[in-house]
């Protein structure tokens, strides 16, 4: 019986637009023979995600528990900055990814549903300057109000100075992937299983 693995579709010259369904293809390309599996392109609300690790003993299985638990809490939260906070990258590149890959009407919801998924993952990050979907929504919420509960006259957000926000953004954005891919360029990646090698090829 041939394999069937459930992953979203491609995207970016890619097998798939998700970065830990990247990994899963990539492990079963090392483990198994192109007629030994099948990919079948769907989505979270149509097969519940399933994953799977495999060690050898009880060194590399803690260096993988270690490394994708890095790679899950620091990595991934980049990622989601990168393809669905930041309003100009969704917009123009992960959307229409999504869009081509998904029936109607499924890239009505299941788009915004990832992107509030990821940004959730990333908030701990404190770059939601990056959406600024929400936040020209928000400015628009406080021009129409015109006034605090206090009944001051507030100044339209449209006219206030924004201090830089964009270059700071990217200056501690820079930081955060700079952290990461130092630690990643670090590891001795051929000794560990081949697992976390797939998970941590899909970021370095």
């Amino acid at each position: 019986m041939v394999l069937q693995l459930h992953v979203w579709g491609p995207a970016f010259g890619l097998p798939s637009i998700d970065a830990e369904c990247l990994a899963a293809i990539a492990y079963l390309a090392q483990t198994l023979g192109p007629s030994d599996y099948q990919l079948i392109q769907s989505s979270p609300s149509a097969v519940p995600t399933q994953t799977t690790t495999t060690t050898t003993t009880a060194t590399t299985k803690a260096d993988a528990t270690a490394y994708t638990a890095f790679l899950t809490a620091h990595a991934a939260p980049l990622l989601a900055l990168s393809l669905y906070v930041s309003s100009a990258n969704y917009a123009a590149a992960t959307r229409p990814a999504y869009s081509a890959v998904l029936s109607l009407p499924l890239p009505w919801t299941e788009p915004p549903a990832q992107r509030a998924a990821m940004a959730r993952r990333a908030a701990h990050l404190g770059m939601s300057s990056l959406d600024t979907d929400a936040l020209a929504e928000r400015e628009r919420a406080e021009e129409r109000l015109g006034v605090t509960e206090g009944g001051w006259v507030t100044v339209p957000a449209s006219l206030r100075k924004r201090g830089g926000k964009g270059g700071k953004a990217r200056i501690r954005l820079e930081g955060l992937a700079r952290d990461v891919l130092d630690v990643l360029a670090g590891v001795e990646w051929e000794g560990q299983g081949l697992g976390v090698r797939c998970l941590a090829g899909i970021w370095r």
